[in-house]
């Protein structure tokens, strides 16, 4: 093979895999802020279900208060019947009984609904408690592997920009050029294996006896359509 054809190749391939490993790299942490972001999602329903039930909890004191208030009129209401004289005043005292049995009914009532409410969002609660347990777990064991993985990018890029260099050090600079030219304007492929007789750049089928030139190697081809640098690499199945 053409020894800048095949420099060629290997420029070709560092910088499509250069290409991927920043795309990836660039990915990741989009990916890791996604498992984060749901764990916030749970975190903020579990601080929203807090306060619905703080403010259940504060209501349900509140209606105990009033119950022990209402309670007590009653049970001072009661006491005065015996001692009542008129009846104009009996009667009247029995409606502020009726009226606070009425209360009492209401708020027993209310209290009852509450407790309920509170029982259906504590349990509530600990299904999201336990969600945030593991959707936790698994993001720190998420984030690990993916900050291992962009370790192991890291470490690929390096070497695959010594391999670049090492290219770029064995192509002509007129080989060289005429790489970036082309980049210019068909990146991220410039160097392209002739399939079926086609560009795989632009999927042209070649003239004869421009196939016949690319499948020897021998010297740097160009597709007449779209100018990608061509090359042939064996038979495939």
């Amino acid at each position: 093979m053409d020894a800048d054809l095949k420099a060629l190749i290997e420029l070709q391939e560092a910088d499509s895999r250069i290409l991927e490993i920043e795309r990836e790299k660039e990915n990741l942490p989009k990916a890791i802020e996604e498992l984060r972001q749901e764990v916030v999602t749970s975190l903020a329903e579990y601080e929203a279900l807090t306060a619905e039930i703080e403010q259940l909890e504060a209501r349900l004191a509140a209606i105990r208060q009033e119950q022990e208030e209402e309670e007590g009129r009653l049970a001072h209401t009661q006491e005065r019947l015996p001692h009542i004289t008129t009846q104009k005043a009996y009667y009247a005292l029995l409606k502020e009984v009726e009226t606070s049995e009425r209360a009492l009914e209401a708020l027993r009532q209310e209290g009852e609904e509450v407790n309920g409410e509170l029982a259906e969002l504590r349990s509530r609660l600990e299904e999201v408690k336990s969600g945030m347990a593991e959707e936790e777990a698994v993001f720190e064991e998420r984030k690990a592997e993916m900050e291992a993985q962009f370790s192991h990018l890291d470490e690929e890029l390096a070497a695959l920009r010594q391999r670049r260099e090492e290219a770029v050090a064995a192509v002509a600079p007129q080989a060289l050029a005429r790489y970036k030219r082309i980049a210019s304007r068909r990146a991220p492929l410039v160097v392209v294996p002739v399939r079926d007789g086609r560009c795989t750049g632009c999927h042209i089928k070649l003239p004869p006896q421009l196939f016949v030139d690319v499948k020897r190697n021998d010297g740097i081809h160009l597709c007449g359509q779209c100018q990608r640098i061509l090359y042939y690499r064996g038979e495939e199945g």
